[in-house]
């Protein structure tokens, strides 16, 4: 049993989310970890290198109905193969090979309209089978919240259905992020909404891209005051703060918590600041130092120009 691994570390050596693990597991077989007493989990080195080498094909555009039963000396053929392809098939969204068809937002929107959670959850499961997770995150995930979002202020959504959508969105996106353990050494960030912003789920998927581009992110939730912000960057040790914007656009008491949070942080410390309202706020960039972000990919490319500067 000493040499057997736990969910958690199988999730972060292996690439793949918790729940794909389960789902790979259950519906696949392509694993057969031990079980203990109390029905934990524990995986072998074997069950890991094959997990891995899974996930590389599916990634190659292979379905993983059509291999999770092949012998792992297969998969390793399979996988020297495939390298280059793989190679290039890692910058992008896998190929979406379920046998049940490719997942869409509509799908999703259908499972919300009818109060089925079960199928939402399933079909977000479905969707990281055979997806990248940084894809998942910036190309599913938040567009389907933003969609309901925008139906729900059209009055084409409940509020049940949207508080269903969000429910299910944000477990789905925490167990994520709980199966993206970062190494010890990862740098922190703080991720939060400013006070008076009610609306987390950018900022859940911002935690999300951090902990994908090797960060620790501290996700505190919303409406953060600066104060709050600013003793948990000093006692984390953050090494840059990520706030998401969304709603409502025109507050009036948002550029005083900007401001002070600036003069509460040490000068030229990071400040950045994303999401569907972000950019009306644009002019307290003529007053303070704040990093504006337009998309992910941004807060991505703002984290890596952070750890390149503190490695020189």
């Amino acid at each position: 049993m000493n040499d057997l691994l736990p969910l958690r570390v199988v999730a972060r050596r292996s690439g793949l989310t918790q729940d794909v693990l389960r789902a790979w597991e259950r519906r696949y077989k392509a694993v057969a970890p031990v079980r203990t007493d109390s029905g934990r989990r524990l995986y072998s080195a074997q069950d890991v290198e094959r997990l891995i080498l899974l996930r590389r094909l599916t990634l190659a555009g292979h379905s993983i109905g059509q291999i999770a039963a092949l012998p792992s000396n297969e998969l390793r053929l399979m996988a020297s193969a495939e390298s280059s392809a793989v190679t290039s098939a890692s910058l992008e969204p896998a190929g979406k090979g379920d046998p049940d068809g490719p997942v869409t937002i509509d799908a999703c929107l259908e499972a919300i309209r009818a109060c089925d959670q079960p199928a939402l959850n399933e079909l977000m499961t479905r969707a990281s089978l055979t997806n990248t997770p940084s894809w998942l995150v910036e190309e599913f995930l938040a567009p389907l919240m933003n969609r309901v979002g925008q139906l729900w202020h059209e009055g084409q959504l409940r509020i049940g259905e949207e508080h269903l959508a969000t429910t299910a969105i944000r477990s789905f996106v925490g167990n994520m992020l709980q199966s993206l353990a970062p190494s010890p050494d990862a740098p922190v960030v703080v991720v939060a909404t400013p006070a008076g912003q009610q609306h987390e789920m950018g900022a859940l998927f911002a935690a999300a891209t951090a902990a994908l581009a090797g960060w620790s992110p501290l996700y505190l939730g919303a409406n953060l005051p600066a104060q709050e912000l600013a003793a948990a960057v000093s006692v984390a040790k953050s090494r840059a703060i990520a706030l998401s914007i969304v709603f409502p656009g025109d507050d009036p008491l948002l550029p005083a918590q900007l401001r002070t949070l600036r003069k509460l942080l040490p000068a030229g410390f990071p400040i950045c600041v994303g999401g569907q309202s972000a950019s009306a706020y644009a002019d307290l960039t003529h007053d303070i130092e704040l990093r504006w972000l337009s998309d992910f990919s941004g807060l991505r490319s703002v984290l890596a120009e952070l750890r390149r500067d503190t490695q020189r």
